[in-house]
């Protein structure tokens, strides 16, 4: 996906971009700054990782702990009196082969 962008970014606008360049503007504001200055290295924005993790430390997170308490509370040990499968994703590459297994060895 980044190549294509930085491809497409090349034909619209004719500047060259490196991946480096691209990951240096996590915005889309600060990538049309980045297209529309002439320099290639002076007015990156410099990003600060350690100040990013912190804004997305998701120790914290709700979700997490709805996930966690739901897979507490799973019994995966019960055995359903009915014999159905929901199998989602077939139209995939591994999708279809676990498909075609289940048809070939279930009864």
């Amino acid at each position: 996906m980044a190549a294509r962008l930085l491809l497409k970014i090349e034909e619209e606008f004719g500047v060259q971009l490196n991946i480096r360049e691209l990951f240096a503007t996590p915005t889309i504001s600060s990538l049309a700054r980045r297209i529309d200055q002439t320099d290639d290295n002076d007015h990156l924005e410099h990003v600060d990782l350690a100040h990013q993790v912190n804004i997305h430390d998701f120790k914290d997170n709700v979700m997490d702990l709805h996930l966690r308490a739901f897979w507490r509370s799973t019994d995966l040990n019960y055995s359903f009196s009915r014999v159905i499968v929901l199998l989602t994703g077939v139209t995939g590459f591994i999708g279809s082969h676990i498909l075609v297994k289940l048809l070939l060895t279930t009864e």
